[in-house]
């Protein structure tokens, strides 16, 4: 009886000038594992720890590809900044949860300069995610510099984030 419904169907669309369809998907749904997923979401903001920013548990990195990260600080401690002459010792930058070392490839960072008082600096660098761990969900950064050291958010202020594929 089912069957014959659908010839029916069929039967009334054609003879309508319409094309048969079926009324029913053939797949309803597929599910992939978390590793197969490749849309991360912007992450437009971060979790701010005693120490450094994080991305949000909420909003984990599911992409297993390349992404980019762009970071803005100002310089809110009570002296200049003198960052060091190498892209990768003015910022640090791990994974979560396994604290893995990511390597980000830079095209944008203080490297070299002496930011003052309330001046901006910003970083822009990529990660490639097919790498690492497929349990590696997430990211933390902490800017450092000559003179200050590894910079707390109390001595860098992060003004705007954007995390994409």
């Amino acid at each position: 009886m089912h069957i014959k419904q659908r010839s029916n169907r069929r039967q009334l669309l054609k003879g309508a000038g319409g094309i048969a369809i079926w009324s029913t998907p053939i797949v309803q749904s597929i599910l992939l594992p978390a590793h197969a997923q490749t849309s991360t979401g912007a992450i437009t903001s971060l979790t701010t720890l005693a120490n450094w920013h994080a991305t949000p548990d909420s909003q984990p990195i599911v992409s297993r590809g390349v992404i980019n990260v762009q970071l803005d600080y100002t310089n809110i401690s009570a002296s200049s900044i003198v960052f060091p002459a190498s892209d990768s010792d003015t910022i640090q930058v791990w994974t979560t949860p396994s604290v893995d070392d990511p390597n980000p490839v830079f095209s944008v960072s203080p490297a070299g300069s002496t930011v003052a008082i309330n001046d901006s600096y910003s970083y822009r660098f990529t990660i490639d995610f097919s790498v690492l761990a497929d349990t590696e969900t997430g990211l933390a950064f902490r800017p450092r510099s000559t003179t200050l050291g590894t910079m707390s958010p109390t001595n860098a202020r992060l003004d705007s984030v954007l995390i994409t594929e």
